[in-house]
C-alpha cells in the first residue's frame, strides 16, 4: 500500500506543469553553469545566463539555483525543496572545484547559495506548518461555534425547565420552559 501511494504521488508530481518548469529551469541553468565546456556544442553551447546578462562570474546561475530551490519547496513541499537543493549542490560543486579559475571563491559562493537555499526551504516548511496550524485553529473555532449554537438550541427548546445561576444564586440564563413554569 505504501509503495502504491508513493507511486501515485510521484505520478501526480510528474504530471504537474510545475515539475516540468523546475526540470527545464534546472537543466538550462546547469547547462549555462558549464557553458565554457559546452561552447563547441551547437545551440547548447550558447546557453548561458551570465553571458546573456553580461556577467563574467557564475553568481547569476547560483541565484537561479536558489530561486529553483525556493520554487520547488513552495510548490511541492520541503522534501522536494531538499531534493532540488541537493541536486543544485551536486551541479554547482564540480564547476567550483575543478573548473573555476578561483576554486576557493567559487566553492564559498556555491556553499553560500546552498546555505541560503537550505534556509529558504526551512522557512517555507515553517510557514507551511504555521498555515496548517492556522487552518486547524479556524476549523476548530468553526466547530466550536457550531457546537455552541446546537447547545443553545437544545437549551432553549428543551421541554424541561432549565436555568443557570452563579455562585451567589443569581439566575444568569433560563430557557423557554422556565419562563412558562415561573412566568418570568
Amino acid at each position: 500500500m505504501g509503495v502504491s501511494l508513493l507511486t501515485s504521488k510521484a505520478k501526480l508530481i510528474v504530471r504537474s506543469p510545475h515539475f516540468w518548469i523546475i526540470v527545464v529551469l534546472f537543466t538550462l541553468t546547469t547547462i549555462g553553469h558549464y557553458h565554457e565546456l559546452l561552447q563547441n556544442v551547437p545551440v547548447i553551447g550558447q546557453i548561458s545566463t551570465g553571458v546573456f546578462f553580461g556577467l563574467g562570474r557564475h553568481a547569476w546561475d547560483r541565484f537561479v539555483y536558489i530561486v529553483i530551490i525556493l520554487y520547488s519547496a513552495w510548490i511541492f513541499g520541503v522534501k522536494a525543496g531538499g531534493v532540488v537543493l541537493l541536486a543544485s549542490v551536486l551541479a554547482m560543486l564540480p564547476r567550483a572545484i575543478f573548473i573555476s579559475p578561483s576554486p576557493r571563491d567559487a566553492l564559498f559562493e556555491s556553499l553560500t547559495a546552498a546555505f541560503i537555499g537550505a534556509l529558504l526551504v526551512l522557512v517555507v516548511g515553517a510557514w507551511r506548518r504555521i498555515k496548517e496550524g492556522q487552518d486547524k485553529l479556524q476549523l476548530t473555532m468553526a466547530n466550536l461555534r457550531l457546537s455552541e449554537e446546537k447547545y443553545r438550541e437544545i437549551f432553549q427548546n428543551a421541554s424541561d425547565a432549565i436555568w443557570i445561576h452563579d455562585l451567589k444564586g443569581n439566575i444568569t440564563a433560563a430557557n423557554k420552559a422556565s419562563e412558562k413554569l415561573t412566568g418570568y
